[in-house]
């Protein structure tokens, strides 16, 4: 992550969300992550053309 992103509640959120209790990434919630953060992305993009 970049020095100048700094990360909302929402996001913070979600990251950690992907750690089961053990501490490990579970990979099925941070493939779903991805997946939401390309949409963002994107509408991000399509909002501001």
């Amino acid at each position: 992550m970049s020095k100048r992103h700094n990360m909302t509640p929402d996001e913070a959120e979600e990251l950690f969300s992907e750690l089961d209790a053990s501490g490990v990434l579970d990979p099925d919630r941070a493939a779903a992550r991805e997946g939401r953060a390309k949409r963002r992305l994107f509408m991000r993009r399509t909002a501001g053309a």
